[in-house]
């Protein structure tokens, strides 16, 4: 069982009632949190490492909020917690773009990035609590980051200026309208790669459901 730490509902849990409330009935319901406030080391986290009903179950942090918190690795106490890698995620990018100076960030990612979750903590850490992605609902989908080299968000009538830039790369022919055979093949190992690359590093991979099928979204990073 898996229960994402990632909704768009608010509590406030650095309160006790709201601790329990969370930690008491996530084993039940399946329901997602979100903690947006400004501790370093929420109390509530401590509370549910050792929560009697929580202990044998997988809990999904996405480790940062709106307001630029980013608790990536160690913040999290226990081994019930994954964690997404955004580091994988803009390591892995880059390298499909061929970036100079990668391959020593390019190897600890597929190690299991032990700089973000070593083994030598008083609750040690296994690299299956990295949450590996190349790609999730926010950004490009798998095909178009290989295949925009800018984001087109044009129709969601804020002058393109909403979504994230991704480290991405066209292949040599921006968009989907009149592409050479060759540069669609060459999109298509693209894809291939970084899902080898995803299923062979340590830890969880994660894909982007319709990746596999080279959905595209016409270069819409923020639908």
């Amino acid at each position: 069982m898996m229960i994402a730490v990632q909704s768009a509902g608010g509590i406030r849990g650095r309160h006790p009632p709201s601790t329990s409330l969370a930690a008491g009935t996530w084993a039940i319901s399946h329901s997602d949190v979100r903690f947006c406030h400004s501790l370093a080391e929420p109390p509530i986290f401590g509370e549910i490492a050792t929560h009697p009903d929580l202990a044998d179950i997988r809990l999904i942090a996405e480790p940062w909020d709106a307001h630029g918190l980013f608790q990536l690795g160690q913040r999290f106490p226990g081994t019930m917690w994954m964690q997404w890698n955004a580091g994988f995620r803009e390591t892995m990018q880059r390298c499909m773009r061929s970036e100079d100076g990668l391959v020593g960030n390019l190897m600890t990612r597929l190690y299991g990035s032990d700089d973000l979750f070593p083994d030598d903590l008083p609750f040690a850490c296994h690299p299956s609590q990295s949450v590996n992605y190349l790609t999730s609902h926010d950004g490009f989908t798998l095909y178009d980051l290989v295949s925009y080299n800018r984001k087109n968000n044009w129709l969601n009538g804020h002058g393109n200026t909403d979504g994230a830039e991704d480290f991405s790369w066209n292949c040599g022919w921006e968009g989907d309208v009149d592409v050479p055979g060759d540069v669609l093949e060459l999109r298509r190992r693209q894809v291939r790669n970084c899902f080898c690359l995803l299923m062979l590093a340590n830890g969880t991979p994660m894909f982007r459901i319709g990746d596999e099928f080279l959905q595209t979204q016409g270069g819409n990073n923020n639908p």
